[in-house]
């Protein structure tokens, strides 16, 4: 069961890769879109083999989404095969700031572990992971496994927020955190941060919002020479504007 709690989806259409190489068969040869690794980010929740990644049978085996930007990442949720579901189980995600295809010990290396999966996964099941030590700043998302089989993918979804949320400047992400500002001014409710941030650029004697993760309201405010007074606050993050 998907919570989605922690903001949008980031991995949504964003660029993939997978191998150590996608797996082939008659079916792919006659159907070249099968088992491709962007099958992980198309929206669709299918099951069906078809519908999901493949990769071959090798001692690592490797998916990896790039989210075009700097996140800050809390959870992952990823949607089983509806057979030979056994596969998926004692995986890792891992989340790299830099591409770590760049790296010659790729892919053995380890980025900062969000989180790591024991047991199978039910088929056709979703299985969503926090990261375990708090949210992780990154770019590139990788679920890494070494045995029982290939990896197979079905749909992946990367909650969190976009740590450059831009409107007139960049905005410094401050997570599980309100503003006790007294010029607080309601702005509305919102999908998510980045829209808030947008509608921000009207209002130019605001510089900064804080943004509820659970209702998507929205407030702006004004901080006094950068100064942030605040309390902290599980559903609140709040977005600080950067001067040039």
């Amino acid at each position: 069961m998907i919570k989605a709690s922690h903001g949008a989806n980031l991995a949504l259409h964003r660029p993939t890769a997978q191998g150590p190489e996608t797996y082939t068969d008659e079916e792919s040869m006659n159907n070249p879109s099968f088992y491709l690794s962007n099958k992980a980010v198309d929206g669709s929740a299918i099951s069906r083999y078809s519908q999901c990644t493949h990769t071959t049978n090798a001692p690592i085996m490797w998916w990896l989404v790039d989210l075009e930007d700097s996140c800050q990442i809390h959870s992952v949720a990823l949607l089983n095969r509806d057979n030979f579901g056994y596969r998926l189980q004692n995986f890792t995600i891992d989340i790299f700031r830099k591409d770590p295809r760049l790296e010659p010990t790729f892919p053995e290396n380890y980025g900062q572990i969000c989180a790591h999966q024991v047991d199978p996964v039910g088929a056709s099941q979703w299985v969503e992971l926090d990261c375990n030590n708090g949210p992780v700043t990154g770019q590139f998302v990788r679920v890494v496994k070494h045995s029982f089989g290939p990896l197979t993918l079905c749909e992946v979804r990367v909650f969190g927020y976009s740590c450059s949320v831009k409107t007139r400047g960049t905005y410094r992400h401050v997570p599980n955190t309100k503003s006790l500002s007294e010029s607080r001014e309601a702005m509305g409710v919102f999908s998510t941060p980045m829209q808030c941030g947008l509608t921000l650029w009207h209002r130019l004697h605001l510089n900064a919002f804080h943004f509820n993760k659970n209702s998507g309201y929205c407030e702006g405010y004004s901080t006094e020479s950068g100064s942030h007074s605040s309390a902290n606050d599980q559903d609140w993050d709040c977005f600080i504007e950067i001067s040039d």
